[in-house]
């Protein structure tokens, strides 16, 4: 790889990465409400009962969770 195709690739990389980061982080709250109610449960009640609480740690748990879902999901042998 040429090192101006690749830069080139990096620079289009990122800008699609920035454009679709929101869509993503709402695909994998989704994702976490249908598959880590422990995780989602920890942060709402942490909104709860601290409110103005951005309860990041709880929030990337939850997060977490679901990208660990999403990397299963891609393993798995297709159903049928």
């Amino acid at each position: 790889c040429t090192s101006g195709r690749c830069e080139r690739e990096r620079a289009a990389f990122a800008t699609c990465a920035e454009e679709h980061v929101y869509a993503v982080i709402g695909h994998l709250a989704k994702i976490a409400d249908a598959n880590c109610q422990a995780e989602v449960e920890r942060y709402r009640q942490c909104r709860t009962h601290t409110p103005g609480a951005t309860c990041e740690e709880e929030d990337l748990a939850a997060i977490r969770c679901a990208s660990r879902h999403v990397l299963e999901s891609a393993r798995a042998p297709p159903a049928g």
